[in-house]
């Protein structure tokens, strides 16, 4: 009986943290670069990093009171796009 109990257990757990890995991997968290509006009122990058998800905002290195955003669109270039949050 034993012989049989230990590698099913073994499967079990092993499916377990497939599931948990993939759940996790799912969430619609990424890390991207962030963006800031600069001087010139272009959106530049600061290739900083910074999560898609989250609560506490992303900001930049240079200036703490400036949040980071998204690159821009390809249909509106020349504006941020959403708010990013820290990793």
């Amino acid at each position: 009986m034993k012989k049989l109990l230990i590698p099913a257990f073994i499967i079990v757990m092993g499916a377990g943290g497939a599931f948990a890995n993939k759940m996790m991997n799912s969430s619609g968290k990424a890390i991207v670069n962030g963006y800031h509006i600069n001087a010139a009122g272009q959106c530049v990058t600061d290739n900083q990093k910074c999560n898609t998800v989250g609560s506490i905002p992303c900001t930049w290195s240079g200036d703490t009171d400036v949040v980071l955003r998204q690159e821009p669109t390809p249909e509106n270039p020349t504006m941020c796009g959403q708010e990013l949050f820290e990793p």
